[in-house]
């Protein structure tokens, strides 16, 4: 299961992404162990004016 979300930061286009991730690996049959997993992940999305090249020197 995943949840994610993008913010806007300016007028530009850039982003403040945020994702929270669960999942679960392996079983308990056999005496084997389950484990629970939890990923949060933070990322920064550039666009807009940033990367234009300027037309006059």
């Amino acid at each position: 299961m995943s949840v994610g979300v993008g913010l806007p930061i300016s007028r530009s286009g850039s982003k403040l992404n945020l994702m929270y991730s669960y999942g679960q690996n392996g079983e308990l049959a056999n005496g084997l162990i389950r484990e629970n997993i939890h990923s949060l992940s933070v990322n920064f999305s550039l666009d807009g004016i940033w990367f234009v090249k300027s037309k006059y020197n």
